[in-house]
């Protein structure tokens, strides 16, 4: 008796643990969040900078994205969200703004400590982009970026009051700036892959210059002398059918890579993963080990019976 005594505890024990370790804590879709943006590049609070946010996509309780318009049109793949591919796509986004003119959610400027919030938003992913600052001779231009509100913390709680301090590049303001762009394919040589593509840079969200890349250009081109104070971005207009574009950006050098899409072999059916259920987890194995507990009792008793326990 002591041993099922023993053995009901432990299961017990297991169960509490269990339960605890497959807790899900979802996101309270009621409720609002605010995003706080600290600007102080080199230590020098940057006042008087614009802030904008885009709403980029919706986000469930359990943290899957879905994208929201006007980026659903674009090419944007959420579905395994990374580190690298947050990434790409604050590149790529970047362009698609500037090319399509679109218009932020939410607009606001730093206040003297640099510092600026957006409160009572609703959750979602969202894309920060900020104007220039111009200070100790130096042009410090923010780094657009994606930011998910409430943010999911490493113990699975939810942090609905988030606060970002934003990348950025610098350059004297007194320095022309050179622009370059080189178009990469990854196609294996295709022969459906195009002879040219067009490339645009915008000079603070305007046309300033169309060039055609192509194998007489080694698909690259560079811009120089350009104004030191102005924001600058590129965007690959028109991507070529069959193909996805992804965008790397460092110090004023971006790679544009056009890669061709391709069919998945035949397999069994994708499930859609929507947020997965442990609840039963914990269940399924206490009743397993209940029945355990059961069998191994009966097997006792009827031992004990015949004489042989």
């Amino acid at each position: 008796m002591k041993k099922v005594i023993t053995l009901i505890l432990c299961l017990v024990l297991v169960l509490g643990t269990m339960a605890s370790a497959f807790a899900i804590d979802p996101r309270d879709t009621s409720a609002k969040t605010s995003l706080t943006v600290s600007f102080a590049p080199e230590d020098t609070p940057a006042e008087g900078v614009e802030f904008r946010l885009y709403y980029v996509a919706n986000v469930d309780e359990f943290c899957n994205m879905t994208v929201a318009a006007p980026f659903s049109s674009y090419p944007i793949d959420l579905s395994k969200p990374t580190a690298d591919t947050y990434r790409e796509l604050e590149a790529l986004i970047t362009g698609y703004i500037a090319a399509d003119n679109l218009s932020a959610n939410y607009t606001a400027v730093t206040d003297e400590n640099g510092v600026v919030t957006f409160a009572d938003i609703p959750a979602g992913l969202y894309f920060v982009a900020g104007d220039n600052f111009e200070a100790n001779r130096k042009i410090y231009e923010p780094t657009g970026s994606l930011v998910c509100l409430p943010n999911r913390l490493e113990d699975e709680s939810w942090q609905y009051d988030v606060t970002v301090n934003p990348k950025f590049e610098s350059r004297p303001d007194s320095e022309p700036v050179e622009i370059s762009v080189l178009k990469v394919w990854d196609d294996n040589n295709s022969d459906k892959r195009p002879e040219s593509v067009t490339v645009v840079l915008y000079e603070n969200g305007d046309t300033y210059d169309t060039v055609t890349l192509s194998k007489d250009n080694n698909w690259q081109y560079k811009w120089e002398g350009l104004y030191a104070k102005s924001q600058w971005s590129i965007a690959e207009k028109d991507i070529p059918d069959g193909y996805t574009a992804t965008y790397e950006s460092q110090n004023y050098r971006v790679v544009i890579t056009n890669t061709k899409k391709t069919t998945p072999p035949p397999g069994p059916p994708d499930i859609p993963q929507t947020g997965l259920l442990w609840w039963p987890v914990p269940i399924l194995a206490g009743a397993g080990l209940l029945l355990f507990i059961i069998g191994w009792s009966k097997n006792m008793k009827t031992k004990r019976k015949n004489g042989k326990a």
